[in-house]
C-alpha cells in the first residue's frame, strides 16, 4: 500500500500526536527550567514541575518523536535501510541532548542552591503597605535577591528596585521567617548525574529509543509496505518493547544492605536482573530484524543480547568505581547470578526467533 494512502496518514498522525503527548511534559518543563537560568532566579513554578522529568526523558522521548516523523520522508528507501537510517538519526539527537540538558541542569543546580543561602544576613524586608501596592510576595523578594539586576518582575509586566523599599524590620515581624522559609520546589539532588552513573542509563536509554522506533518502522511497513517482517515477529518486538519500556520508566533506586560491600537487596537484585534481562532481549530482536534467522546469522541476536548484558556490567563497573553490585553475602552465590543473567536473554531470544521463524506446511502430501 502506497505511503499516500488515507490509512497510512491516518496511522503516522495517530502515532505522532501519542508521542507528542508524551513528550509535552518534559518538553515543558524544559522551556521551564531554560526560563529560569536565563532570568537567573527561581520564580514560581508551574504545576508538576520536575528536573526528573526532564532528564532523561526529555531526549529519549524527543529522539523517538523526531524519528518516527522522518518515516514519510524515508518511506522510498529499502525496510532495512530505512531503519538503520533513523536508527543512527535517532542517537544523535538522544545524545546531543542528553548531555545539553545535563549541562543546563548543572546551572539550575547553582541557582537552586543559591536561593537556598541567599537569605540577607540583616534581615532586611520590605513593608507590607508596598508590597500589598505593588502585589509582591515573599517568593518575589527572595528571588530578586538572586538576579543578576537585582530587580522585581512586577504582576502587570514592570520592573521594580526592591533595595529602595528595605528597611529595617520590626522585632516582631513574620516577613523575614516567611524569606527564610521559601524554598524551590524541585529537588536538586535530581538534576546533575555524573557520567559514569550517566554512562550507565544512556545505554538503557539507547536501547529503548532503538527497539521503539525499530517496531514502529516495522509495523508501519507490514500494514502500508511489503508486509515484512510478518504479524509473528512484529507482535513478539511489540511485546517486548512494551516490557521493556515498563521496566525503564518504573525501575526503581538501588537499596543496599551494606553500602561498604555494594551488597544490595533481593528486591534491588530482582529489580536489577529484570532490566538487564529485558534490555538484552529487546537488543538481540532488535539485531533479528536485520538479519534471516538462517545459518551463522542465528548466533548474532543471542550473542548481541549476552553482549549488551555485559556492556551493563561494564558500565556499573566503572559506576561503582571498580566493583560490582553483591547479590549474596557469597561471592560464588554473586557469580553464579550474573553468569544466570547473562545466559537468559541469549536463550530466551534463540528459542523466540525460533519459534517466530518456523513457518508451518502449508500444503499436504496425501
Amino acid at each position: 500500500m502506497s505511503s499516500n494512502s488515507k490509512s497510512f496518514w491516518r496511522f503516522y498522525i495517530i502515532i505522532a500526536l501519542i508521542l507528542a503527548g508524551a513528550a509535552a511534559l518534559p518538553t515543558r518543563n524544559f522551556g521551564v527550567m531554560v526560563s529560569i537560568i536565563n532570568h537567573g532566579f527561581v520564580f514560581e513554578l508551574p504545576a508538576l514541575f520536575s528536573v526528573s522529568s526532564i532528564i532523561p526523558f526529555l531526549a529519549v522521548l524527543s529522539a523517538i518523536l523526531l524519528g518516527f516523523l522522518a518515516l514519510p520522508l524515508l518511506w522510498k528507501l529499502p525496510a532495512i535501510k530505512r531503519r538503520v537510517f533513523v536508527s543512527i538519526l535517532a542517537v544523535l539527537v538522544l545524545l546531543p541532548l542528553g548531555l545539553l540538558v545535563e549541562e543546563l541542569s548543572q546551572e539550575l543546580e547553582y541557582i537552586s542552591s543559591a536561593f537556598h543561602t541567599s537569605v540577607s544576613p540583616s534581615r532586611h524586608h520590605i513593608s507590607q503597605e508596598v508590597m500589598d501596592a505593588y502585589g509582591i510576595t515573599p517568593a518575589m523578594i527572595q528571588s530578586a535577591m538572586m538576579t543578576r539586576s537585582g530587580l522585581i518582575r512586577l504582576p502587570d509586566g514592570g520592573w521594580l528596585n526592591p533595595w529602595l523599599y528595605i528597611q529595617e524590620p520590626d522585632t516582631d515581624s513574620q516577613l523575614d521567617d516567611q524569606l527564610i522559609a521559601t524554598e524551590p520546589r524541585f529537588d536538586i539532588t535530581s538534576m546533575y548525574i555524573p557520567w559514569y552513573v550517566r554512562l550507565h542509563y544512556y545505554i538503557f536509554s539507547t536501547i529503548l529509543v532503538l527497539t521503539v522506533i525499530n517496531f514502529l518502522y516495522n509495523l508501519a511497513n507490514m500494514l502500508y509496505g511489503d508486509g515484512k517482517p510478518g504479524k509473528r515477529v512484529v507482535t513478539l518486538h511489540g511485546i517486548a518493547t512494551g516490557c521493556y519500556a515498563l521496566a525503564y520508566f518504573f525501575v526503581r533506586v538501588v537499596r543496599y544492605e551494606n553500602h561498604a560491600s555494594f551488597h544490595i537487596t533481593w528486591g534491588s537484585v530482582l529489580n536489577a536482573a529484570i532490566c538487564f534481562v529485558l534490555a538484552a532481549i529487546a537488543v538481540g530482536l532488535f539485531c533479528s530484524s536485520f538479519l534471516r534467522h538462517e545459518g551463522w546469522r542465528k548466533i548474532v541476536p543471542p550473542a548481541a543480547s549476552a553482549m549488551t548484558v555485559l556492556a551493563l556490567y561494564g558500565a556499573q563497573y566503572v559506576m561503582l568505581g571498580g566493583h560490582f553490585y553483591m547479590y549474596s553475602e557469597s561471592a560464588a552465590v554473586s557469580i553464579f547470578l550474573r553468569v544466570l543473567i547473562v545466559a537468559i536473554p541469549g536463550i530466551v531470544v534463540y528459542f523466540l526467533l525460533r519459534v517466530v521463524s518456523h513457518k508451518p506446511p502449508t500444503t499436504y502430501d496425501n
